[in-house]
């Protein structure tokens, strides 16, 4: 239920490779290997990522943190983030 609002606002990052090119398997990979093959619907499958992706979700709307107040009062449901926004 919650595909399209993560696809929205969540950023991702690309697969990391050692210096051979092959890709590392760590746990974002395994996170993301749950995310991209989730099926709805379907049972018995590890879907402990997609899970959290939607909780995280419920929890920035119930922070009220899915909209931004511009300067002359209107509401934007979400804004685009661009590279120079983010801080990790």
């Amino acid at each position: 239920m919650d595909a399209a609002w993560i696809k929205q606002h969540c950023v991702f990052r690309k697969q990391r490779l050692d210096k051979d090119g092959n890709a590392i398997m760590d746990e974002y990979h395994k996170a993301m290997q749950q995310v991209l093959s989730y099926v709805k619907g379907v049972t018995n499958q590890k879907d402990d990522a997609p899970d959290s992706l939607s909780m995280l979700r419920r929890f920035i709307e119930e922070l009220g943190l899915n909209y931004v107040v511009n300067n002359d009062g209107t509401e934007w449901e979400s804004i685009n983030v661009s590279y120079n926004n983010i801080r990790v």
